[in-house]
């Protein structure tokens, strides 16, 4: 990946409330010495607290109960050490993914109301201009009202433009028009801002299936790169958004949002194993420099710190 993230590590009490809520719920039970029954019984259900999601929980406890029955594992400790390589290797699927090492790439930043999508988008365009690139944001949130005048405000503070239309509400004519720039400017990134949506609602993801179809159609020579903004206060509700948005607009990569806050971020592991989409960045404030790159070691070393 870039350097944005390497000039500052995520510290630890960026990661108190996940922490807290695994130590309640998985880092306990590995407290006890044997392996017994209790003890899967016990695990199984801490890793759905923790919000694994239930299908790759009983996959996780059958792999390790066979891995213990063929190794004669009786210390609990051992099967610490192999969750947390699990939990490693799911997180790093694909991620060597770097989003902002080569340009032509037009940006689309999807996700629920509140998800963080405008504050995100602002962070990247700053780093992204910070590395020399040329940047053009679109508009295309025409739903909530004043999202065009909050992200020309962020925009003229990082000198970047932006593409509007305040005579339609149709968000897939302003794409079309900021694509069309993009081209004719020979600009680097586009990135573009789209309505938060409930991924429940039919007529709002047909209406992202309708921005999503019209980038790809005029990208020409550049690459559409769907972005999730995942909240990481969702839970195991994220699972299910993941797989509703990634299915209308195939989803490049994930950001973690508001992990300042009450954090649930296990749900990511059930995501990047059952979708392949790596986790790019994690978002820690509302600052545009409060973003860093996602390490998965780092991320489960403070999940399930060494005893």
């Amino acid at each position: 990946m870039s350097d944005f993230a390497r000039k500052s590590k995520p510290k630890t009490s960026l990661f108190k409330n996940t922490i807290s809520l695994w130590n309640k719920s998985v880092t306990r039970v590995f407290r006890k010495s044997q392996i017994d029954d209790l003890f899967w019984d016990e695990l199984e259900e801490s890793l759905i607290v923790a919000d694994i999601s239930v299908s790759l929980t009983l996959i996780v406890i059958d792999q390790l109960r066979e891995y213990a029955h063929k190794n004669s594992v009786t210390e609990t400790a051992e099967i610490y050490d192999i969750v947390k390589r699990y939990f490693v290797d799911f997180l790093s699927v694909n991620n060597n993914v770097d989003p902002l090492k080569d340009p032509k790439k037009i940006f689309l930043f999807l996700g629920v109301n509140g998800s963080g999508k405008t504050t995100t988008l602002v962070k990247i365009a700053s780093y992204s201009c910070q590395l020399g690139f040329s940047v053009l944001i679109a508009a295309a949130d025409t739903f909530r009202a004043a999202a065009k005048e909050q992200l020309e405000l962020w925009a003229s503070q990082i000198g970047v433009d932006v593409i509007s239309n305040p005579d339609s509400k149709d968000p897939s004519s302003v794409v079309y028009d900021a694509v069309k720039s993009t081209r004719a400017r020979d600009l680097d990134f586009l990135m573009v801002d789209t309505a938060g949506r409930l991924h429940t609602s039919n007529n709002l993801m047909a209406e992202l299936d309708k921005i999503y179809r019209t980038a790809s159609k005029n990208a020409q020579g550049y690459e559409v790169f769907p972005i999730l903004i995942m909240d990481s206060t969702v839970g195991n509700n994220g699972i299910v958004q993941a797989r509703e948005f990634h299915e209308v607009a195939p989803c490049k990569g994930i950001i973690m949002t508001k992990l300042d806050g009450t954090s649930r971020g296990g749900a990511l592991i059930s995501i990047t194993h059952e979708l392949g989409i790596p986790v790019l960045f994690i978002g820690t404030g509302e600052d545009t420099q409060d973003l860093v790159e996602f390490d998965p070691r780092v991320f489960v070393e403070h999940l399930l710190p060494n005893t």
